[in-house]
């Protein structure tokens, strides 16, 4: 009979610990290793990446805009209908942006004449004439800075170039500037 006693107790115990498990894996959910919140949480965290590096890539600027215009610099007439001609636009009307420098290269112009750059922007709806720069070729650098300093933008801003001698009718004048994505 004592062996009957043991087995009763082990079988007992033996069920009881069967019963135990049981009920642990009877709680697990059906499909434990559910993924889509830890898939949630990785695709707002990419998200958040993709947003860091577009506002990152700011940073860095725009591919410099350059290039040269040939003109009636002196008997032509601006689209401000004064005299001179159109050089460049920067930016254009609703795009916030940073022009960081804009230089101009007068190297072809004819000693001694006067030649004055005038930038022209739309303020509250209305074309505005920004402050002009003047300059004499042969006495001041034929590159010069018109703008070394970031200043922000939300408009085009049209640079006309007018000079005082016929001579530089048919010359080329070169631009070049840089912005950044605000």
């Amino acid at each position: 009979m004592a062996t009957n006693v043991h087995t009763d107790g082990a079988t007992q115990f033996v069920d009881s610990e069967i019963s135990a498990i049981k009920a642990k894996t009877d709680n697990l959910p059906s499909d434990p290793a559910d993924e889509s919140a830890l898939e949630s949480a990785i695709a707002t965290a990419q998200g958040d990446i993709t947003d860091i590096k577009t506002q990152t890539d700011k940073l860095n600027g725009e591919l410099e805009a350059q290039g040269a215009t040939t003109a009636n610099w002196q008997s032509g007439t601006g689209t401000s209908g004064e005299a001179g001609a159109d050089l460049c636009t920067i930016g254009s009307d609703g795009v916030r942006k940073k022009l960081l420098s804009f230089l101009i290269s007068l190297h072809d112009l004819t000693a001694g004449a006067n030649i004055t750059v005038k930038m022209f922007m739309q303020i509250n709806g209305t074309e505005r004439k920004l402050p002009v720069k003047t300059f004499v070729i042969g006495t001041d650098t034929p590159g010069q800075w018109i703008i070394d300093k970031a200043v922000g933008i939300h408009r085009a801003i049209r640079v006309e170039v007018q000079s005082d001698n016929a001579s530089d009718n048919g010359k080329s004048i070169g631009y070049d500037f840089m912005t950044e994505v605000m």
